[in-house]
């Protein structure tokens, strides 16, 4: 099963649709890389993935008791420290997902 199933998801901002009869499933153990040009969707791809956003038609399907988290994409400008110490501060509050990382 996957960990992520999003089937027929539709959503509009304007006349030309974002998603448009979108399909997305992101399996256990795999790693997905997002890019795309300025003004795509990615951001707002990431926000429905975490429930921040949600759909015109369409749905997503979750396993069961699974974490989504994501850091904002503008960090604020007022913290003191590294990149990598704010990233591991935010991380604690969304479950040590960077726990795993190297």
């Amino acid at each position: 099963m996957s960990l992520i199933s999003m089937h027929g998801a539709w959503l509009s901002f304007s006349d030309a649709p974002l998603l448009d009869n979108a399909e997305l499933h992101i399996e256990d153990n795999e790693r997905v890389c997002l890019v795309g040009r300025n003004g795509a969707g990615k951001s707002t791809l990431m926000k429905i993935l975490n429930r921040e956003q949600g759909l015109d038609d369409g749905r997503i399907i979750y396993e069961q008791d699974l974490i989504v988290a994501r850091l904002q994409q503008d960090p604020p400008r007022n913290v003191a420290g590294t990149v990598l110490r704010f990233c591991r501060r935010r991380d604690r509050r969304a479950g040590g997902l960077s726990e795993s990382l190297p």
